[in-house]
């Protein structure tokens, strides 16, 4: 993500917010969540924009 978030930016987070929120652990949450790099990604994405 750059100084604004992209078209591929919205598509991403779309994807990625539902795994790493999923209610239910599963074997893709798990390894979701073991990405740093995905997590904090997402993270930025909910603080910035109060998701």
């Amino acid at each position: 993500m750059g100084e604004q978030p992209t078209t591929l930016d919205g598509s991403a987070y779309s994807l990625l917010a539902n795994v790493l929120n999923e209610v239910l652990t599963s074997s893709l949450r798990n390894k979701a969540e073991k990405l740093s790099n995905l997590v904090a990604y997402c993270d930025r994405i909910n603080n910035k924009y109060d998701a």
